[in-house]
């Protein structure tokens, strides 16, 4: 059964303001970022949670290893820092997945919700859930 009319409108809108305001949250990352690091991010108007999530992918351009500081030189090859999830309207970061997040590796990995270290196979799940639903 479709939505009525009034309850697709307001879905539009509010998806339109939440693309809106991830515009607005990722042009102020991106220039508060070092020259080496980029962002690739999608956003998501929940209708579940009634809010607006940014998923952010945090990249890291790859170097050669003698460049200097003003001639870097870069090899066309990028790396994951890690994945943020972050409610675009109050600029609160929710969630960080470690790139090494696979289970294999217990070293130097490490994942958060609400800013405390959570099980990476949960913060995986919260972040899916939120960009889902």
């Amino acid at each position: 059964m479709s939505e009525p009319p009034a309850e697709q409108s307001s879905m539009w809108e509010k998806t339109k303001q939440c693309a809106d305001q991830a515009e607005k949250v990722m042009a102020s990352k991106t220039r508060e970022l070092p020259s080496e690091e980029f962002l690739r991010w999608n956003n998501h108007y929940s209708p579940k949670y009634d809010r607006c999530f940014i998923e952010i992918r945090h990249m890291l351009r790859i170097v050669s290893p003698n460049a200097k500081h003003d001639g870097v030189v870069f090899t066309g090859q990028t790396g994951l820092i890690g994945t943020e999830l972050q409610d675009a309207f109050e600029r609160k970061s929710m969630a960080w997945i470690d790139p090494e997040a696979d289970g294999k590796s217990l070293n130097k990995r490490y994942c958060k919700l609400d800013d405390e270290t959570a099980d990476c196979g949960k913060t995986q799940n919260f972040v899916a859930e939120h960009m889902k639903n």
